[in-house]
């Protein structure tokens, strides 16, 4: 039958050996999935074909799953689930469907996954708020009145099967916790103190309903669920990318502080040059001699008082040095043997290293009292410098120069000439000269600064350029020739949602300068090419930024005008958010396109029909990736035609390498997807309960899904009679 093809016509082929010898017996078998091996399993696993039906060989798991897999999920205390009595569902690491009526709770068990596992974030990326408030929605999950013996106190336990051990997490909805554990095999749990990020420890991929139809209408989130993928790396790059922009918006803020401070600069040399101009004039009026020693002798004497302020410290330091290295109430003691009871007196090893602590011990101590030797001699050779000043020809003529400077002021005391101004202009211009000093190294500083920071803006770029290339390189490696989906990637290519973004960051809200936005818009927009689009991008930065710091209109580099209010209030803008604009860049836009109805040629998705649309969505989302994924009701918007053509077949392959675990109401789910464990929720008296969970050879199992889903076995076989007869 292999040979005929007909294995590929729906036949489900069985191997086996025509053995004429017994230890040729067994050499060719067939692997069958069933629930447990019965002859309703097996007439179900005949029917299904080869998802259930295949050869079997040593070499290969004839029924592969992902290492990653959720166990079971409990739930208790909540307001429609496990109200009296904890609701434990084990679940098959392959394909799960829950299925039920209207208001059973089925979306409810879903989110309850998503808080117990900290993925109430995913709702971030959606446009148009089209998800509810996650907080709000799980208080309506978990919130009931309580009845006559209830004790609500809402808890969900996940288990998460990840590489052969198993961990569990715990939620507590009242009031709100979060704890993880390690199972051991004897079902004991040990607390798990080290979590690391669950999103990013546990792998897990969930979608409601309103998600789903998010991505139909904007593609922008799903850009957000290729980033969690381990060969994008995107968490990852996100917290690489918010430190560099912290380090930019800092390093900003730095530069602005010392423009600020060196902006005295020019005002003190101008007043440098004032004071030159006095003196000089006193200096010419016959005086010159007396006055300019004067300047000489304690221009030198503010260099040796500086000079005598820095070393003056040193002596303190080395004692401070000093006592650090006091280990004299350092005591090593005897390293404890294993067995308590035992003695270690005579453990030659031992007594070995407690000598060289010892040895070590003495050499520090040795060595502080070095240092406090350097410092006493270094006191007495400042003292002895203070005397050698003191007694020096220097110290004479300084002296000297006071005097006759003295004996000047009394001579010309009476007169209009007020030589005594000359020492406080000397001084004045002494005490600038040095904050000018001061302000020089700042201006280095500030230059130094500032090439760092058009390095790091170049940075920048790299980096975010670094995360569409991992994108593009994803998706280029997603679709097969032969595939009827087709992704690619425009590098900053969102415009709408980049120029919203712009706005936030200048605070510029919606309706207030819209010729200037439309501009920018328009002048990104007509980018010939990914290139000429990044191009455009910093140049646009780059016109702004001098906007906002120079109080210009951003010259003429690039074709767009600004009004004066814009430029007015850009001239207002802080510091952080001058440096948030350079670090801004516009979204990469992910276009999807799909074959029409089988047809040669592709088309955007924005030009098919919401069933086309939803169709090509769900292949994205179901092309990728090995951990679980939790859908809710993807078959909205979707004919019969297309749920079989697609979601079916896109199942029977995920099944075989990730956990499934969809909600819906769609038989065609179900049973030709060839679920591997049914799940029915019912509502008694207000509560979700599940009377009976299995595969679909279980005849319960079998009869829920012909009550829930076709309205009962009389309803089904009457269709079938109108239509197939």
């Amino acid at each position: 039958m292999r040979n005929l093809g007909l294995g590929d016509k729906g036949f489900s082929v069985v191997y086996g050996s025509d053995s004429h010898d017994l230890s040729e017996i067994g050499r060719r078998t067939t692997w069958v999935r069933m629930e447990i091996p019965s002859l309703d399993g097996l007439r179900v696993a005949l029917l299904d074909g080869i998802t259930s039906v295949r050869e079997y060989t040593s070499d290969q798991d004839p029924g592969p799953h992902s290492p990653y897999f959720i166990e079971r999920i409990g739930i208790s205390g909540t307001k429609y689930i496990g109200r009296k009595n904890a609701q434990i569902i084990n679940l098959n690491p392959s394909f799960n469907a829950i299925i039920g009526g209207r208001g059973t709770g089925k979306s409810s068990i879903l989110e309850l996954v998503r808080a117990a596992t900290k993925r109430g974030s995913s709702f971030a990326g959606n446009p148009n708020d089209y998800a509810r408030n996650h907080v709000d929605l799980i208080r309506e999950i978990t919130w009931g009145l309580p009845k006559e013996g209830d004790d609500l106190a809402p808890m969900v336990e996940v288990d998460y099967r990840q590489h052969g051990k198993t961990f569990r997490m715990r939620w507590h909805a009242t009031p709100p916790s979060f704890e993880l554990y390690a199972l051991e095999e004897d079902g004991s749990e040990t607390s798990v103190t080290d979590q690391g990020v669950w999103s990013e420890r546990f792998p897990l991929r969930i979608f409601s309903q309103k998600q789903l139809y998010a991505f139909k209408e904007h593609t922008g989130p799903l850009l957000s669920e290729i980033d969690a993928t381990l060969q994008v790396g995107g968490p990852a790059w996100q917290r690489e990318w918010e430190n560099k922009v912290a380090e930019f918006v800092q390093l900003s803020a730095r530069i602005q502080q010392l423009g600020g401070e060196i902006a005295e600069r020019e005002d003190l040399k101008a007043k440098i040059t004032d004071l030159e101009r006095q003196i000089a004039i006193m200096e010419a009026a016959g005086h010159k001699k007396v006055l300019r020693e004067l300047s000489l002798r304690r221009r030198q004497g503010s260099e040796l008082e500086r000079w005598q302020e820095e070393i003056e410290p040193l002596p303190q330091a080395l004692e401070e040095l000093a006592e650090g290295l006091d280990v004299s109430e350092l005591v090593f003691s005897r390293l404890p043997a294993d067995d308590p009871e035992s003695s270690a007196i005579d453990d030659e090893p031992e007594k070995e290293l407690e000598a060289a602590a010892v040895g070590l011990k003495q050499t520090l101590t040795a060595d502080a009292a070095t240092l406090r030797q350097m410092a006493s001699n270094m006191r007495a050779l400042l003292a002895s410098f203070g005397n050698t000043v003191a007694s020096s020809d220097w110290e004479i003529v300084r002296k000297a120069s006071d005097e006759a400077y003295a004996a000047l002021v009394d001579q010309l005391r009476g007169q209009k000439s007020k030589p005594e101004q000359y020492g406080e202009l000397v001084q004045s211009r002494q005490i600038l000269r040095k904050k000018i000093n001061g302000l020089d190294a700042k201006a280095q500083d500030y230059d130094k600064h500032k090439k760092t920071r058009n390095q790091e803006f170049k940075d920048l770029e790299t980096k975010r350029n670094e995360l569409s290339n991992r994108r593009r390189k994803f998706l280029d490696s997603l679709f097969s020739s032969s595939a009827n989906l087709r992704a690619s990637l425009i590098p900053c290519g969102d415009i709408q949602t980049g120029i919203t973004e712009l706005r936030q960051i200048l605070s510029r809200e919606d309706n207030v300068a819209v010729e200037e936005f439309e501009s920018f818009a328009g002048y990104l927009s007509s980018a010939s090419d990914d290139k000429d689009r990044l191009k455009r991008v910093h140049e646009l930065k780059v016109k702004l930024w001098k906007v906002a710091s120079e109080g210009q209109d951003g010259g003429t580099e690039i074709e767009i005008r600004l009004g004066k209010r814009f430029a007015d209030h850009m001239k207002g803008r802080t510091n952080e958010d001058r440096a948030r604009l350079l670090a801004w860049f516009p979204p990469d836009l992910l276009k999807l396109r799909y074959k029409k109805d089988g047809s040669g040629s592709f088309i955007d998705l924005d030009k098919g029909s919401p069933g086309q649309v939803a169709a090509a969505v769900l292949a994205f989302l179901l092309a990728y990736g090995d951990e679980p994924i939790l859908l809710d009701q993807p078959e909205d918007d979707l004919d019969n035609r297309l749920i079989y053509d697609l979601i079916v077949r896109e199942i029977q392959t995920n099944k075989l390498r990730r956990q499934l675990l969809i909600i819906t109401h769609n038989p065609n789910i179900v049973v030709n997807g060839n679920a591997d464990l049914v799940i029915p929720l019912e509502d008694r008296s207000g509560r979700a309960e599940i009377p009976v969970m299995g595969a679909l050879e279980n005849p319960d199992v079998c009869k829920a899904v012909c009550d829930v889903m076709e309205g009962g076995r009389e309803a089904l076989e009457r269709r079938f009679r109108r239509i197939v007869s």
